[in-house]
């Protein structure tokens, strides 16, 4: 839907692009507040990839009360993880919601008459019953994006095997739990021995510096809809 607002990808692209710019940038600070898997969500995933290339800067992550899937996707590439004590994050996996409305057609006398290109162009429709052979369409499908979700927890995080086969049973969630050493935000988020005290380490020597009001002006591959108002922000 076209929108004269920056979108969330577009304004997190946009900073991203300036403090890439910016000599005095050493490192960038995510908050993250998500209940699970929106549209842009891999996309910052890959910005966040490719300014940590370019800029070689660190990047670190704040959780807030809530960053399951969608939320824990955007945080991987972080260099460390804070979370709150009451933080909920984890939910690795996909979901596919398929609602039937079939019985409450019958019911009510309501048919839907359908003309389509192939055999399965009406896969997932609520106004049928999903037959055999989609239904394991839809599994592939799932099963496929949630290996892809599990295999990038993989590729960012320090876990062994059943750790990681911890992380992607039933889609589970966790919250921060009292103490470093039990603490499982942090733990997941560390990339290696040492790495998350490190970042901290270096994170503390930096002041914070902050960026224009509207950095949307200048425009970026998602900006779809022409150029924006600038929008009123905090200070």
């Amino acid at each position: 839907m076209l929108s004269r607002e920056p979108s969330l990808v577009e304004e997190v692209v946009a900073q991203l692009r300036m403090a890439e710019k910016d000599t005095e940038v050493k490192a960038v600070v995510l908050k993250i507040s998500s209940r699970g898997w929106r549209y842009g969500q891999r996309f910052i995933y890959q910005e966040l990839l490719a300014f940590k290339e370019k800029k070689k800067a660190k990047i670190f992550v704040m959780m807030m009360s809530l960053a399951a899937s969608g939320g824990y996707y955007v945080a991987l590439p972080a260099d460390m993880i804070w979370a709150n004590a009451t933080s909920v994050t984890g939910s690795v996996g996909v979901i596919f919601l398929r609602p039937d409305l079939t019985g409450l057609m019958d019911k009510i006398g309501l048919g839907v008459e359908i003309n389509k290109s192939g055999r399965n162009k009406d896969m997932g429709a609520p106004w049928r019953a999903v037959t055999a052979e989609e239904k394991e369409i839809f599994k592939g499908l799932s099963d496929k994006m949630g290996a892809r979700f599990l295999s990038l927890v993989a590729k960012h995080r320090n876990l062994d095997a059943e750790q990681l086969a911890e992380v992607g049973s039933a889609g589970s969630t966790w919250p921060k739990r009292p103490g470093p050493e039990a603490d499982r935000p942090h733990r997941l988020s560390c990339r290696g021995p040492g790495r998350g005290q490190e970042a901290g380490r270096s994170a503390g020597k930096c002041q914070s510096h902050r960026l224009p009001p509207d950095p949307t002006q200048d425009m970026n591959i998602y900006s779809l809809t022409g150029p924006r108002r600038a929008r009123a922000r905090r200070p």
